[in-house]
């Protein structure tokens, strides 16, 4: 091997390790600092959350199925006057992307302030994306967070996971739905996920809605973060120079979801009085996060003395996480979550089958059998209180990705969301053990692809060993 060769070998291996040791070195050293930072004041107690006077006029309401997905999210910008504020996970390249894009591009044309928050890794901002439509807008703003850093890799672990829309004063929504087609579209060749969207509103005009505020508090947090980056401009896309193309897609896409799209979502949900609700949320400016709404989640849980239901597409629970879990408490703890089956992340999966056994000692847990998944993120409590947001029970969400999750005491809003439970634990079979259930002759277990199975389990061996970045 030729002295350059070496050279060029050595400096591989040099920065190969270099990326490891920041990626998982730094990450892991970091977290560990951050779970013991989190001030007693920044967390809600379960007794003072219940205990303050009602004084919201806001009312709640929960839509939980796909059928009416990307409609409730048009009917939201097509409601906007003034502002609309954004923070997408992911905008998919497909038919729910392009009309959502487009959308934005109504409200803009109508003179709304446009400001749009995305995740680099999980969106296109190429020139020719559907994005590059609203560069022509000066009242669209775009910022991007994360991406490739050969420099700094272990930057490349910050992401934006936020799913809201926030229109004016008048609508909050948060979720963990991707504007993407198996989240948003029924009728998608591909297994749909089922997930749920929280929507405040409004309805008296209010001058100052207390929640709607606080969402928007947040939201600017994340859009003057450091790590936010304006989007590039490409004046020259294709669907800038030849702005037809743009029109005949969206004409011909709205064509094909006709039995998707085109009825009105927003105006026929039911909307419940909210007795009490705030916002959590993950810190902010921060590359790796103080895991705020999971020390929130867990708080509620300690404090209570009845069933907590959590619901959770990933269930991958680190020793840091665990840490909030207090052995003594009183709570009934029940998960519900996906099997291996219908799993679509192997990765977290193989975590949370590692450990699977050890979750059984602390809750019950009901895994899906259908060939939809599930990517809902919520809890619910015996005293009416609900929370629904972007946060999965993994290290990821506790630690590296900006999540929110709003909140709320209010009867009819708790009543429905247990409706939604029961209709999934019908499709689901209680765990009695790694990969045993209890008998339930109404659901049959769904059989797993040889290949997943192997892979899985496989991969479980060596999850400790990189559990905290799931």
């Amino acid at each position: 091997m030729s002295k350059t060769m070496k050279i060029i070998a050595t400096s591989l291996l040099v920065y190969s390790l270099y990326v490891l040791i920041s990626l998982f070195g730094y990450s892991f050293i970091k977290m560990n600092v951050q779970n013991k930072s989190i001030l007693d004041e920044e967390i809600v107690s379960l007794d003072e959350f219940t205990s303050s006077e009602p004084n919201l006029t806001e009312t709640v309401a929960l839509h939980s199925t796909v059928e009416g997905a990307l409609q409730l999210r048009l009917d939201l910008i097509r409601s906007a006057k003034e502002e609309l504020y954004i923070s997408q996970y992911s905008i998919g390249h497909d038919k729910s992307g392009l009309m959502f894009v487009n959308e934005i591009k109504e409200a803009a044309q109508r003179g709304v302030k446009v400001k749009l928050l995305v995740n680099r890794f999980s969106n296109s901002v190429s020139k020719n994306s559907y994005l590059s439509v609203l560069d022509e807008f000066e009242n669209v703003e775009i910022k991007v967070v994360g991406g490739i850093n050969l420099l700094q890799p272990w930057k490349m672990n910050n992401v934006i996971h936020d799913k809201l829309i926030i229109v004016d004063d008048e609508y909050l929504l948060s979720s963990g739905r991707n504007v993407n087609d198996r989240f948003q579209v029924p009728s998608t060749k591909e297994a749909v996920v089922n997930d749920l969207d929280i929507i405040v509103q409004n309805g008296k005009h209010e001058k100052s809605p207390k929640i709607i505020n606080e969402g928007k508090a947040y939201y600017n947090e994340l859009w003057a973060a450091d790590y936010a980056k304006n989007k590039k401009k490409y004046p020259n896309s294709r669907w800038l120079t030849t702005s037809s193309d743009f029109s005949n897609e969206v004409s011909q896409t709205t064509k094909e979801l006709k039995n998707d799209i085109g009825q009105p979502v927003l105006s026929n949900l039911d909307f419940y009085p909210m007795d009490r609700a705030f916002f959590s949320y993950n810190s902010t400016n921060e590359w790796v996060k103080k895991p705020i709404v999971w020390a929130q989640m867990t708080a509620f849980m300690n404090q209570g003395t009845g069933k907590f239901k959590l619901i959770s597409p990933y269930v991958v629970l680190t020793n840091p996480m665990q840490d909030y879990i207090k052995a003594n408490n009183n709570a009934q703890l029940e998960i519900y979550t996906n099997s291996m089956s219908n799993s679509p992340n192997v990765l977290a999966f193989s975590g949370y089958l590692f450990q699977k056994n050890k979750l059984l000692e602390k809750a019950d847990i009901w895994e899906l059998q259908a060939e939809n998944s599930n990517h809902q993120k919520a809890f619910l409590m015996e005293e009416g209180i609900v929370g629904v947001g972007s946060m999965n029970s993994d290290s990821r969400s506790a630690f590296f990705s900006s999540e929110n999750m709003l909140i709320v005491q209010s009867e009819g809003l708790a009543k429905e969301l247990q409706s939604v439970i029961t209709r999934y634990e019908n499709q689901s079979l209680k765990v009695t053990g790694r990969t045993t259930y209890e008998e339930n002759r109404s659901v049959m277990e769904k059989p797993v692809n040889l290949f997943k199975k192997i892979l899985v389990n496989l991969l479980s061996v060596f999850s400790p060993f990189f559990r905290f970045l799931l």
